[in-house]
Parts: C-alpha cells; structure tokens; sequence
C-alpha cells in the first residue's frame, strides 16, 4: 500500500527533529528532571502594529521564541524549564496544540540574576547542572 500524504510528511518532520534538534535538560519545576529530550528552539521577529496588517511600518519588532518537543520524547508543560548547552534557560508559556507528532510551546528567555537566583552558573554549559544523559 502506498503511503500518504500525511504519512511521508510526518516521516520528514521525524527527520528534521532528529537532524535539527539539540539534547536538553528538560527540568519540572526547578527540581525533578525528565530526560532524555530533544528540543529544536526557533526565534523569528514578529512584526507588531501597522506592518502586521500590511498598512505602514511597525511600530514594534518582537522576539517570539518557540521550542518544538517530540512528544514521543515529553508532553510540555507550562512553567517547565528548558536548558541548552550554551544558548541559555528558558520558561514555557503558552503550549500550543500538539501537531501529529510534535508540540510547540511559547517561551521566555530566563534572565541572568534568575538564574542565578535558581543556584545556576550561566557562564557555564547546562547552566553549570549536569549534561543530559543524550548530550
């Protein structure tokens, strides 16, 4: 039987996730850690006022970062933490509906002083915590 649509589409984004994404701690709360996770994080500017609506100019430019979960790896939860190995610590927000076989959450960058305030070093990788079990 040939495959669908769908089928070679979800079969490509497993592919992009696994060429694209990077190993991360995947922190509940600021204790309990669940891992081994893969996480892809997208930042795009967002135009916001006039040119959003394709009239003018824009009055404001927004940093909207993303990260995308498989969620065959965890089911992403607001307040959750994220770590990267060397591009920072960031908050879930808002998680979007699962898409077949990925989810995508809104996040925020974790400043320095709270970081610091969790005990984390930022200078170092992870955070100064230990390496996922994937990296």
């Amino acid at each position: 039987m040939r495959p669908t649509f769908r089928d070679m589409k979800r079969q490509m984004r497993g592919v992009v996730h696994e060429t694209m994404a990077e190993p991360v701690l995947y922190l509940v709360g600021m204790s309990a850690v669940a891992g081994p996770v893969t996480a892809r994080l997208h930042t795009s500017i967002q135009a916001l006022g006039a040119l959003a609506g394709g009239d003018g100019f824009a009055e404001v430019d927004a940093i909207t970062p993303r990260i995308v979960f498989m969620n065959a790896q965890v089911t992403p939860r607001m307040n959750d933490i994220i770590i990267f190995k060397d591009v920072g610590a960031y908050q879930i927000g808002n998680v979007l509906p699962a898409d077949d076989i990925t989810t995508t959450a809104e996040v925020a960058l974790i400043t320095k002083a709270n970081a610091i305030k969790a005990g984390w070093v930022p200078t170092l990788p992870w955070m100064g915590l230990p390496a996922p079990s994937n990296a």
